[in-house]
């Protein structure tokens, strides 16, 4: 992966105030020297039935809308340059009709070549998400970029970095992903001078727990050996070359997800770092990939990073102001 040199943030309601990822993002670009650009998205129909009579044109309306919101980012830039006058021209603005609002930040991150893409992580749980369709989930599955999703809480202060590995290349993960993981996580950790931390999670046979089909204590250890080992040899070829003290490399026999939410809570980290892989059709409709299960299970933020070939299903055009036609009456 290359250098960090243009952070995009989602911002969803520029007129809220400064919130977590916003804050979070600023020292991130501080720190690696990198541009900072606010970007928010106007999603939001207009009914033309409440300006059929209305003195003010259609034009004139979305270029107001457009101008106040765009008015409170300048008024966010400001309050952060604030605290630092000199890193006050790395932080620009941008608004734009667009929906919806995670294809509009797609689309924003590829027109000013980000390399990294903050939003602030949905406040209560995804429930249906596939659905309900929560631009964070969204850029988790869609975004080609890497994305931290940024829970709540203050800016890092030298942050427990832990990167998901998985050299096993389960659920169809590219070869070169576990790299990519590593080089992120290593440039956040090296950044915010923080601690890295990796985990490969493996999982063992169970014995006994089926009396028919289940195998005998005695194989199942021999196996257990033989399936340590070989996650044992794959995780040191992933690390090799790697400067990480032995105690922050942490292999552990569970599920991915039960895994990195147990080790998370157990080095008390801050950014948890791994790779998805977004699945299509009937399949990838019903069942989630680790990256999605954690998303309400880990309290810290959440770094996701993508294959270098991954291609999203997002139009390059803006989909412009979604209008809504007047209701005539009936005669």
């Amino acid at each position: 992966m290359s250098a960090i040199r243009r952070i995009l943030v989602s911002i969803k309601d520029p007129a809220a105030g400064v919130t977590p990822g916003v804050r979070k993002a600023l020292q991130l670009a501080r720190a690696i020297g990198a541009e900072l650009e606010l970007f928010h998205a106007l999603t939001m129909p207009i009914y033309l039935e409440n300006y059929l009579y209305a003195d003010t044109s259609l034009p004139q309306i979305k270029h107001d809308l457009l101008a106040r919101q765009r008015a409170n980012l300048e008024h966010m830039a400001h309050a952060l340059a604030v605290g630092g006058p000199k890193h006050g021209e790395r932080i620009r603005v941008h608004a734009a009709w667009d929906f919806p609002a995670h294809a509009a930040v797609i689309r924003r991150a590829r027109a000013i070549r980000a390399d990294l893409v903050v939003a602030d992580r949905h406040a209560g749980r995804h429930f249906a998400r596939r659905f309900m369709r929560f631009t964070d989930w969204e850029l988790l599955r869609l975004c080609p970029l890497p994305v931290l999703l940024a829970g709540p809480g203050g800016v890092y202060r030298r942050p427990a970095v832990l990167a998901a590995l998985d050299p096993a290349h389960s659920a169809d993960k590219p070869l070169k992903l576990d790299n990519r993981i590593l080089e992120v996580a290593a440039a956040f950790s090296g950044a915010l001078r923080g601690q890295l931390h990796t985990i490969h999670a493996y999982e063992s046979v169970p014995s006994g727990m089926h009396p028919v089909d289940a195998l005998d204590p005695a194989t199942a250890r021999r196996l257990n050996i033989r399936i340590r080992a070989a996650a044992v040899a794959r995780y040191r070829r992933v690390l090799h070359g790697l400067r990480i003290q032995r105690k922050r490399a942490h292999l552990v026999d569970a599920m991915p997800a039960k895994a990195i939410v147990q080790t998370a809570r157990a080095i008390d980290a801050d950014i948890v770092v791994l790779g998805a892989v977004s699945r299509s059709g009937f399949d990838g409709l019903l069942i989630g990939n680790t990256a999605e299960t954690l998303l309400d299970r880990l309290a810290c933020d959440l770094l996701i990073v993508k294959p270098a070939r991954f291609r999203p299903r997002v139009a390059r055009t803006q989909a412009g102001v979604r209008l809504v036609p007047a209701s005539l009456p009936v005669m």
